[in-house]
């Protein structure tokens, strides 16, 4: 209940798109500060991402923004990753009708 309430109030769930959205940009935040964590990023860390998120067509170039801003420094990625944990939670109830 407590998570419902914290998704519902979060302004990042306004965004368009919504919460998909929302999640998206923590998704791409928090694997940037992931792959500089140990102080440098690599062209495989680079691939790894690509081949891992679908990107939409004609996004490339917004994504690599955000993923290059995010990848300065890993501060800020216990907020991304709280956030992204918040976006996903479902409660048990909510689960169980999914099935």
């Amino acid at each position: 209940m407590a998570g419902s309430i914290a998704n519902m109030l979060d302004p990042d769930t306004r965004l368009p798109g919504g919460r998909d959205a929302a999640f998206t940009l923590a998704l791409i935040a928090l694997a940037a500060k992931m792959a500089v964590a140990d102080g440098v990023v690599t062209a495989s860390e680079v691939r790894a991402f690509n081949a891992t998120v679908e990107i939409t067509q004609g996004r490339e170039p917004q994504v690599e923004r955000l993923f290059n801003l995010a990848k300065q420094d890993v501060a800020g990625y216990e907020s991304y990753a709280r956030k992204i944990a918040l976006l996903h939670y479902q409660p048990r109830d909510a689960r169980a009708c999914a099935r």
